[in-house]
């Protein structure tokens, strides 16, 4: 995930297109936030070991400094990167071509990168573009200015109550938690013995 403020997360409902064409607006004409970033999940199909497989991508604008690769880059048209676990599950490197498929039509693809990913189980895939709707979900960023993260995201999840809405710092918290509290009983294990 880009390095933000705020993250707005809207799926799971009926309307999420329609929620995304007023919140995107405000977001943007919110004086306290800027370099607001929009991101479509879409569910496209990829071809694998059993035939198509359901493979959800992210499409947004890669452009900017918003993931770090392990190899390889950010995509742009016609490209697409994936995360660790899904290049090895369909044995991708960084310059391979790979089919999508999505209502019927399929897509070829060039693997521009290969990112780490500890979301949504690790298999995860990233392509330029832009999606307004007919998407699952989307993700916005944003950053905050001269206000508090906390204070704003109350507000929004106020007047958006079909999104959820949190300052970034939370999120990655709320995400790792598993890790770090691993972590710190290993440390206090460690500890203790020594």
């Amino acid at each position: 995930a880009p390095e933000a403020d705020l993250r707005v997360d809207l799926q799971f409902s009926d309307d999420v297109d329609a929620v995304r064409a007023t919140l995107v607006p405000a977001l943007q004409a919110d004086d306290r936030l800027s370099g607001v970033r929009v991101y479509a999940q879409v569910l496209y199909e990829a071809s694998g070991a059993e035939g198509w497989e359901a493979m959800r991508v992210e499409v947004g604008d890669y452009s900017g400094e918003s993931v770090a690769f392990l190899s390889g880059a950010a995509p742009t048209s016609g490209q697409i990167a994936l995360s660790v676990l899904n290049a090895k599950k369909y044995d991708r490197r960084v310059g391979d071509t790979m089919t999508l498929r999505r209502n019927d039509v399929d897509v070829s693809l060039v693997v521009s990168g290969i990112y780490q990913d500890v979301t949504s189980g690790g298999r995860t895939a990233k392509m330029a573009g832009e999606v307004t709707s007919g998407a699952s979900g989307y993700t916005m960023f944003a950053d905050v200015s001269g206000a508090d993260p906390a204070t704003v995201a109350a507000e929004y999840a106020a007047s958006f109550p079909s999104a959820s809405v949190i300052p970034m710092r939370e999120y990655v918290s709320q995400t790792l938690s598993y890790v770090t509290d691993a972590f710190r009983s290993a440390a206090i294990v460690a500890f203790a013995f020594g």
